[in-house]
């Protein structure tokens, strides 16, 4: 629901738009390979990213913060987390 939201919104950047789907299938890979709970993690945390990115007050402050709690999710993860703690510091 979160990606639909993203895709249909005109208030987020094309560029933004791009890493934001990739972090989305990277969270999707990494919640196959992870326990319950820190997959729950992950994903809540792109959840926020996403939801806060859609709006269209949203600040570069406001989006690091959000990816800055995302990557160090994905980092406590081991190596599944690589490909998402790497696109969320973009």
């Amino acid at each position: 629901m979160v990606a639909q939201t993203i895709a249909q919104s005109s208030s987020i950047d094309p560029q933004l738009k791009v890493h934001l789907t990739q972090l989305h299938q990277r969270v999707a890979d990494l919640a196959q390979a992870v326990p319950p709970e820190e997959a729950e993690a992950a994903s809540k945390a792109l959840e926020d990213l996403s939801t806060e990115a859609a709006k269209p007050e949203s600040t570069r402050v406001k989006l690091r913060m959000f990816a800055s709690n995302l990557a160090s999710i994905a980092a406590t993860t081991s190596t599944a987390g690589i490909p998402v703690s790497t696109l969320s510091r973009r």
